[in-house]
């Protein structure tokens, strides 16, 4: 979503069952949508990392090579653009916001 020069992202990383486990988002100056999926998937990355689940469970992502070979073992999987209403959400509130925020 794009306000003006910013652009927002925001995401869930769910478990296995569903459930939101980890949320993200943000704002950042991006000129195109592949630069806005690919500073989503990076902050995806992040939040992954920061939280301990490295080698305990799998990340599915709906080409970051540098924290790719941090995490080792990755798939992607592209899911349907419109069925995350959550991460939307985030999107949208991340425009609002300063900063970034993961919880």
């Amino acid at each position: 979503m794009e306000i003006e020069d910013e652009v927002g992202c925001g995401g869930v990383l769910r478990d296995s069952d569903g459930v939101a486990r980890a949320l993200f988002s943000g704002s950042f100056a991006a000129n195109n949508s592949l630069t806005v999926e690919v500073g989503a998937i990076s902050l995806a990355l992040d939040v992954f990392l920061s939280t301990g689940w490295k080698g305990k469970f799998s990340l599915i992502i709906e080409e970051v090579e540098i924290r790719l070979s941090r995490i080792g073992n990755v798939s992607f999987s592209k899911a349907d653009k419109h069925s995350n209403k959550m991460a939307f959400a985030l999107e949208v509130a991340s425009l609002k916001r300063p900063g970034m925020f993961k919880a």
